[in-house]
This record gives structure tokens, C-alpha cells and sequence, in this order.
């Protein structure tokens, strides 16, 4: 067969692809008559679920583990990012015949994590989505004798492979975005906890200094990269600050929702008196109003890149030390984001 994404799978099996989703994950919320239509389609399309004895459909397995360390920003509300990783998983493994696991940690440490893939059985190898785990956590990995990718993280002077999105150019595209709008007074909403994070914060003052934009510290804002914590962080710092740029660049679209709900809740107009930019182009992000202007990221593409690194990982171990791939995305002008009030 050809490419099957979760989309698919939910039109085949008659259900939403919320409901792929919840099966994917093993979480309750579906009947067992359901659960089991739609886990029969999966194991046909070289999918399997059973994560203790995993048995190869079409040759060898890979395992993808999705980690959510602390739950911030691998949560419910990216589950359609994260399944377009999975489709692209799936598809790249199904044309070297190989099938893919999913298995789902939540607030495990990963002490425990290792432990249960080193005790698994006829794995060809890991794809970790490391969005959640820092440098320490990923060398943790280094006790399991099996080749590993780690997916949707980037720590430059790691040993390990791994595959995300070009958080450099993609952030300097925003930047010029709005320089490009009229905008020199520009500031940031940035996250913790993730290493896309990191690199998007970085990658800001570069742009900055390279495009001739002033970088002013009081214009960097640490915000919470949940919607709630965003806006209310956002709330906070700006409540009666008077000396505020005229555009801001928010590291996640969820950080930019919450931002634009607060700046909205004490009078600002978006874009006419601040513009926001987002990263990511999560499905709420083209519903809010205004409409956000954000990032694209290629995720599909990404999950296939994870799987082909993997299989030259396996094919020359030995012969490097470490693979790290980006993709960039495209900027999404929409209506969050517009010329500078003169």
C-alpha cells in the first residue's frame, strides 16, 4: 500500500483522528469495539502497538518514543504536530519494510524509559522525540546497545544523531518578516525548557545584529509556554509598561495565543498597535483572531528524515560520530502580524 497517515487511517476505520490519536497513545476514551477496528488497520499498514514483545510485520521495528518529560510543551494540545511525525515515521519505514511502535511516556523519568527499551526484544532501532529532554537525559541513552535518532531537539556539541527543524533560518525569517513590515523596535516572548527553545532565543539576537535591529534585554520576555501561563505571564509584564516595542516574536505559537489574549485583554490592538509572529503552525493558530502569523514546520518531511539517518546510522555504525539534519519551514503571513503605526 501507499502512504497511510493518521488521516487515513481515521477515514478507513470510521472515526475522528482524535480517536486515532487516543488509541495511538493507549489512553481510555474509546469503546473496545473501536479501539480494536482501528488497531486491526494499523497492524495491516506495518503499525504495531505492543510495546513488551514488539513482532516485526514486515521485517525489523523501530521504536518511536514519545516522551513527555514535564508535560510544558509535549502535551495534548500538540498532538496533531507530533502525529504528523509519526505519519512520516511510518511512511519512510513501510518503503525499507520495516514497521513501526509507538510508545508513549508520560512524566516517566528516563532512567525508566532506558530501562524498559533495553529490556525489549528484535528492535532495529529508537526514534526519541527529545523535545522535553535535556543534553543529560539524551546521554542516559548511550546504556542501550541499539542504534538511536533523536527527533525535534538539537544540542550542538552532542555525539548523538539527531534530526528537527532549522530553528535558525526559520527565526531569522520571522525577523525580517517584520522588519520588513516597518518594524525596528522588536522584542521576544521566549520559552524554557526545550532545546528548539534555546536555539530560537539565539537565533533572535543574531537576526537582530545581523539585520542592524537593536536588541534591548527589557524587550526579551521569559514567558510560560502553556496558553494559560503565557497569558498570564504576559499580562504581568507588560501591565503598565510604556516603553514597549512595536512587534513581538514569540518562540511557539501557544506562547503567542496567550501573549495575544493579553495584550487584547488590556487594550492593545493586534496587529495595529503591536504585531505577534509565531513558530509552529498548530491548528489553533488559523483560527484565533486575528488569524497568526507563524512558521510552518515540515513535519512529515522531518519523520521521514529521522528514519533515513537512523538506517545510515545502522548501515556505516562506526564509521561517524554523530548526523545532525534540519528542515526549514515557510512563513505564514496572516493577519497578527502588519505595518508599523507611524
Amino acid at each position: 500500500m501507499g502512504k497511510m497517515t493518521s488521516r487515513e487511517i481515521a477515514r478507513l476505520a470510521g472515526v475522528s483522528v482524535s480517536t486515532v490519536s487516543i488509541v495511538l497513545n493507549g489512553k481510555p476514551g474509546v469503546s473496545e469495539e473501536t479501539r480494536t477496528r482501528v488497531m486491526d488497520i494499523l497492524e495491516q499498514n506495518g503499525f504495531s502497538l505492543n510495546t513488551r514483545n514488539p513482532v516485526a510485520l514486515q521485517g525489523g521495528v523501530i521504536r518511536f518514543c514519545k516522551i513527555a518529560k514535564h508535560g510544558q510543551i509535549v502535551n495534548d494540545r500538540h498532538n496533531a504536530f507530533i502525529s504528523d511525525y509519526t505519519d512520516g515515521i511510518i511512511e519512510e519505514a513501510k518503503l525499507h519494510g520495516l514497521s513501526v511502535e509507538v510508545a508513549t511516556f508520560n512524566g516517566s523519568s528516563i532512567l525508566s524509559v532506558c530501562e524498559l527499551i533495553r529490556v525489549s526484544h528484535g528492535l532495529t532501532g529508537c526514534i526519541v522525540l527529545a523535545t522535553e529532554l535535556s543534553p543529560e537525559d539524551i546521554d542516559m541513552f548511550d546504556s542501550i546497545d541499539i542504534p538511536f535518532v533523536f527527533l525535534d531537539a538539537m544540542y550542538e556539541f552532542s555525539l548523538h544523531d539527531f534530526v528537527t527543524m532549522d530553528n535558525m533560518k526559520m527565526t531569522f525569517d520571522m525577523v525580517r518578516h517584520l522588519q520588513g513590515l516597518g518594524h525596528t523596535k522588536i522584542g521576544m516572548l521566549y520559552g524554557e525548557g526545550c532545546s528548539n527553545f534555546d536555539q530560537r532565543k539565539i537565533a533572535f539576537t543574531r537576526a537582530l545584529a545581523v539585520l542592524g535591529l537593536p536588541v534591548r534585554e527589557d524587550w526579551m520576555l521569559k514567558i510560560g509556554s502553556t496558553h494559560e501561563t503565557a497569558q498570564s505571564d504576559m499580562y504581568r509584564q507588560i501591565q503598565g509598561k510604556k516603553d514597549l516595542p512595536t512587534a513581538f516574536f514569540a518562540s511557539n505559537d501557544m506562547i503567542a495565543v496567550g501573549a495575544i489574549a493579553a495584550l487584547q485583554s488590556l487594550g492593545y490592538r493586534v496587529p495595529w498597535d503591536i504585531s505577534v509572529g509565531g513558530f509552529d503552525d498548530i491548528p489553533v493558530a488559523s483560527f484565533i483572531d486575528p488569524p497568526l502569523t507563524t512558521i510552518s514546520v515540515p513535519k512529515f518531511d522531518i519523520g521521514r528524515l529521522a528514519v533515513s539517518v537512523l538506517l545510515d546510522k545502522i548501515k556505516k555504525r562506526g564509521v561517524y560520530l554523530s548526523q545532525k539534519s534540519v528542515l526549514a519551514g515557510k512563513l505564514l503571513a496572516r493577519q497578527s502580524t502588519g505595518p508599523e503605526s507611524k
